[in-house]
């Protein structure tokens, strides 16, 4: 009975979203659904798994195709160097740049994609994997 509350809340009144997270624990497919219909990305696209657990620091900046499966990985569209710079040398620049996410593709756990890349149509990245290039198609 809560399952189904919090369930309600989350999916159809935008409340509760954590509750709904830690204690009905949607499987990939319903959490991608959720994140899809709230908008909390970009923009995801038609039949995608992503992981409770998956960290998008810049939602606004990432692009998600359809089918796409994505475990427990980071997304982050931002250099976090440029907060040192600015600190120690008084530089004011911003590198914020997208992450392309095109259909098909499966990132495993422990993935870091960083900013500028473009993730090409049926690609794989293996677990622990560190992108800071594009992956080409296949």
């Amino acid at each position: 009975m809560i399952r189904a509350i919090l369930s309600r809340l989350a999916l159809y009144n935008n409340r509760a979203a954590d509750l709904y997270r830690r204690f009905y624990q949607p499987d990939g497919k319903k959490w991608a659904e959720y994140l899809r219909q709230r908008g909390q990305v970009y923009h995801i696209g038609e039949n995608c798994s992503i992981q409770t657990s998956t960290r998008f620091v810049d939602p606004d900046y990432t692009w998600i195709g359809d089918r796409v499966c994505l475990g427990t990985c980071t997304l982050i569209c931002h250099d976090g160097s440029i907060e040192m710079l600015y600190q120690r040398y008084g530089l004011k620049i911003d590198r914020l740049r997208p992450i392309v996410i095109h259909d098909d593709v499966f990132i495993g756990e422990g993935v870091f994609v960083l900013g500028g890349t473009t993730i090409g149509e049926g690609s794989i990245v293996g677990a622990g994997s560190v992108l800071r290039q594009s992956v080409p198609a296949g």
